[in-house]
C-alpha cells in the first residue's frame, strides 16, 4: 500500500464491497492515480469462477459508456489535424447520412458528442450481443433514413448513444480508418494504454466473465458493437493512465482539451438555471 494513501485505499475497497455484496457485480477492479503514479490498483472477485481465476489488474472489463469520452477525444483528434470542424454539419463529412426528417441537415458534428443532436436514442438491435458485428453502423445509418428527429439539433441535450455511433462513423470516412484501428494508432498506442482496446483483445482470456448470482457458468462473452457509444474494454489502471490526456499535450493540444471538457448544452436543455447533469463532449457530466 503506498504510504499517504491509506484512507483512500480503504474508501475504494469498502465501496467495492459493498457493491459485490449485492450479488448484482461479478467482480471489480479500481485503481488510484496521484501525479500520474499508480499509488494503489487491485482486483476482486474471480474472472473465471470454474477455474477460481481472479480478477487481477490487468483483467480486461467492458468500459461502457466511458468509451464516450475515447470517442470524443478522437472527433478532437481530427479537428486537430485540420481534417473536419466540430461546427460543421455531419452531411459534409457523411454523404450517405439521411433522415426522413429534414432537420437532420443542421446537426453538426459537435452536437453528435454533447448529446443534443436530437437523434432518436439507442439502435438497439445487434448493440450488445455474443457476436462482433462490425456492419453495425451502416445498419443504424439505414435505420435512420427511415427515423424523425425528437427534437430540433441543438436545442435540448438528453443522452443519446445514436451521436456516438454516428461520430464513430464519421471518424472512418474522414480518416480512412476502422475505429478501432484509429483508437490504436492515434491513442491507445501513444498514451501506453496496454491493455485497452475496441472489443477485448483477439484471444485475451483474462477478461472479466459474466455471472447471474451464483452460477458457475458463466453468461455469453457480451461483444458491445456500438463501439464508439460503449464496446472499448480496459482496466482500471488504464482509465487512470487515460485521465492523463488532460495533462498532456500528448495526444491533445491545450485548445483542444479545453473544447473537451467545457460545458456545454443546449440552450433549451432547462427552463431555468444550469441542467443538474452539465454535458462536455464525451463527458456524461462535470463537476
Amino acid at each position: 500500500i503506498a504510504q499517504g494513501y491509506e484512507a483512500s485505499i480503504a474508501a475504494a475497497r469498502e465501496a467495492v464491497t459493498k457493491e459485490l455484496s449485492t450479488g448484482i457485480p461479478s467482480s471489480a477492479t479500481v485503481a488510484i492515480m496521484v501525479d500520474g503514479k499508480i499509488v494503489y490498483a487491485e482486483g476482486f472477485g474471480l474472472r473465471d469462477r470454474a477455474n477460481n481465476l481472479k480478477v487481477e489488474t490487468d483483467t480486461q472489463f467492458n468500459i461502457g459508456s466511458v468509451s464516450k469520452i475515447f470517442t470524443a477525444a478522437s472527433v478532437l483528434i481530427l479537428e486537430q489535424e485540420g481534417k473536419l470542424s466540430l461546427d460543421k454539419p455531419v452531411t459534409a463529412y457523411l454523404p450517405d447520412f439521411t433522415m426522413n426528417d429534414e432537420r437532420y441537415k443542421d446537426i453538426t458534428v459537435r452536437m453528435l458528442i454533447n448529446h443534443s443532436s436530437g437523434l432518436p436514442g439507442t439502435n438497439i438491435k445487434d448493440g450488445f450481443t455474443a457476436a462482433k458485428n462490425r456492419n453495425y453502423i451502416e445498419e443504424t445509418l439505414e435505420r435512420l433514413k427511415t427515423s424523425d428527429l425528437v427534437n430540433d439539433p441543438g436545442k435540448i441535450s438528453i443522452y443519446c448513444n445514436d451521436g456516438f455511433t454516428i461520430a464513430e462513423a464519421v471518424i472512418e470516412h474522414v480518416s480512412g480508418m476502422s475505429f478501432p484501428d484509429f483508437l490504436e494508432q492515434k491513442i491507445i498506442n501513444k498514451m501506453g494504454l496496454d491493455n485497452t482496446s475496441a472489443y477485448y483483445k483477439e484471444g485475451n482470456q483474462n477478461i472479466a466473465r459474466v455471472y447471474e448470482k451464483d452460477s458457475i457458468a458463466p453468461l455469453p462473452v457480451e461483444y458491445v458493437n456500438i463501439l464508439g457509444s460503449g464496446g472499448i474494454s480496459s482496466t482500471a489502471i488504464d482509465l487512470c493512465k487515460y485521465g492523463e490526456i488532460l495533462q498532456s499535450d500528448i495526444v491533445l493540444n491545450t485548445a483542444m482539451i479545453e473544447e473537451y471538457t467545457k460545458v456545454q448544452y443546449g440552450s433549451e436543455t432547462v427552463t431555468v438555471g444550469e441542467p443538474l447533469f452539465n454535458v462536455g463532449l464525451g463527458w456524461d457530466y462535470m463537476q
